[in-house]
């Protein structure tokens, strides 16, 4: 984007002209009301005064400065050198950082960009927009800069534009001729006449309707975001077309593929938002009937939860979990293949079946790891707990069954070939037996550590794996929770950190003796680093990524839930 249209002295006259107050009930609608629809994307921030100020005075933040981190933090040059920016700024502008950031930036700032006709990067389009407090104050600044300008002679020209009974003006440059228009608190800046005109007709032809973009924000729940931006494919379609046309012969295939799915997306979303958390969103709304068959499948089967998000416990160290469709993932990656490198014999290796139709399309979708803190007082290493949905399919040769008989040969090799190496301390394979289900584990002898038997075995459809049969049956045979509600959002990661900082803390002691073993250190530095690494998790308690999905839409989320709240209760 080298031709927005603002030059480092028009961006220096955006932010000097809007020295002042702002205030509306509702200025980020106000300024959408003058952006096109078919601009490429639209960057909105709003309210960044009210969440500054809310910040400041949060308890985390507290937290924060009466911790060694913040006060280190402070120390640092970067830090130090603010206050010769905010120095500066007075000196240039009139103003500080802080009047900046709460009067000029505080209320609403928009951002609208659209990209050239193919091969014309010259005619992008870029909108600055502001809305102030005070009208007055405003255009009094407005005179003041102008005549600054004049005299420094960084505006050579100043002309009055009359359109349609309305007035914006023309500022000349030594290089370049950007355009403004004022209207009481109302300020729109742009290198291009054009965008300005049309910006101005469509405030007045949607004075009494919801801005487009306003109304899209609002759809994918982004309409209280702090920082919003919203991409709009459609106004890429045509560059990508050309590329497409002009790819080499053997990409021109994957092109025409890539170009299809791009054209099934109607929109991207992705913001922030500031509450008691911090959460991170990204949404895509996509036409389900444009989309490729194997994209579809993929999608429809990750729209839902991993039946094992009912087994993990809400206070896990670490859990993951998903549904993956394994068949059409394989299409997808095949169908991503140039026809040369495509093998037509590699579908039927696994088990001597195809493997889309007979054997992946038995494995999953549902899938799902765990961390949990150890139980036994004795124990240092975390439990671990992984399983995949495995199904027989074929009852003269069970999909579930040959996945097992690949597993238990694999364990056996490893264990034959340790016991090569260690003939003194030989592992064993063993297995029993537990509500009818076979556990298959390694008998350590003392090698591994403490309340570590790797164990897997089939159990109820799923392939599982486990750092111990214990684990393994805790996982299996424990009833699983109530099922989500349909259309609620659901996990995809969780990690709680305040857990986290409770095993560091309880088990640092065997932790740094085996770390400092291994890693040929001292134990007193590996304590050190265990204590740092404390330290730094003292300020956040979880983090979870989730998804909502709809008719057309995924929305991923990531929450970070901070041991403090960023807002005091009451906060907006």
């Amino acid at each position: 984007m080298r031709h927005i249209g603002l030059s480092f002295r028009g961006t220096f006259f955006v932010v000097a002209l809007l020295a002042a107050p702002l205030q509306a009930a509702s200025p980020r609608d106000e300024l959408l009301r003058f952006v096109p629809d078919d601009v490429g994307f639209c960057f909105v921030m709003q309210d960044l005064r009210v969440h500054a100020a809310e910040l400041s005075a949060s308890p985390f933040i507290e937290q924060l400065r009466m911790s060694p981190a913040g006060a280190a933090f402070r120390a640092t040059d970067e830090i130090k050198q603010l206050d010769k920016v905010d120095k500066y700024l007075h000196q240039a502008l009139g103003v500080g950082w802080d009047q900046l950031r709460d009067d000029v930036f505080g209320d609403a700032v928009v951002f609208a960009y659209r990209p050239g006709p193919p091969g014309k990067p010259d005619q992008e389009q870029g909108l600055v927009l502001l809305r102030g407090r005070d009208g007055e104050v405003l255009s009094r600044l407005v005179e003041k800069i102008n005549q600054t300008q004049k005299k420094d002679g960084a505006l050579t020209d100043l002309q009055e534009v009359k359109y349609e009974n309305t007035t914006y003006y023309r500022r000349v440059e030594p290089k370049q001729t950007n355009y403004y228009y004022l209207r009481g608190p109302v300020f729109l800046f742009t290198s291009q006449e054009d965008m300005l005109r049309r910006a101005i007709d469509l405030e007045r032809a949607t004075a009494d309707a919801e801005p487009a973009f306003a109304k899209r924000l609002r759809e994918v729940g982004a309409d209280r975001a702090v920082l919003a931006l919203w991409l709009n494919p459609r106004a890429f379609d045509a560059s990508l077309e050309e590329k497409a046309a002009k790819a080499a012969a053997a990409d021109a295939a994957l092109q025409q593929k890539v170009l299809a799915y791009w054209k099934a997306v109607d929109g991207v979303a992705v913001w922030a938002t500031l509450d008691a958390d911090l959460r991170l969103s990204f949404a895509q709304r996509v036409r389900p009937e444009k989309l490729p068959t194997a994209v579809s499948r993929f999608l429809g089967a990750a729209s839902r939860p991993s039946e094992l998000w009912r087994r993990f416990p809400d206070d896990a160290l670490l859990a993951c979990g998903g549904r993956i469709d394994a068949g059409a993932l394989f299409e997808l990656f095949q169908d991503a293949q140039p026809k040369d490198d495509k093998d037509p014999s590699a579908a039927s290796v696994a088990f001597g079946k195809d493997l889309v139709t007979e054997v992946l399309s038995h494995v999953g979708p549902d899938w799902g790891f765990c961390l949990t803190a150890p139980k036994d007082g004795k124990d240092w290493l975390p439990q671990a707990f992984l399983a995949i949905r495995a199904e027989p399919g074929d009852e003269t040769a069970p999909v579930d069954q040959a996945l097992l008989s690949a597993v238990h040969t694999a364990a056996l090799a490893g264990v034959l070939s340790y016991n090569h190496q260690h003939a003194a301390e030989p592992l064993r394979l063993k297995s029993f037996v537990s509500n009818k289900q076979a556990i298959h584990y390694v008998d350590d002898g003392r090698v591994l550590p403490p309340g570590v038997q790797p164990a897997y075995g089939l159990t109820n459809g799923w392939m599982a794996f486990a750092s111990s049969p214990d684990v393994f049956r805790r996982f299996t045979e424990s009833a699983p929770k109530r099922a989500a509600d349909d259309g609620a959002a659901f996990p995809l990661l969780r990690a709680s950190l305040k857990g986290w900082r409770g095993y560091l803390t309880e088990r640092r002691e065997p932790l740094a003796t085996a770390l400092a073993e291994k890693n040929l250190l001292p134990v007193e530095e590996v304590r050190k680093r265990l204590d740092d690494l404390i330290g730094v998790l003292q300020f956040v308690d979880r983090l979870e990524i989730d998804c909502r999905t709809g008719p057309g839409l995924a929305v991923v989320t990531l929450t970070i839930q901070t041991a403090r709240p960023l807002k005091k209760a009451g906060g907006s």
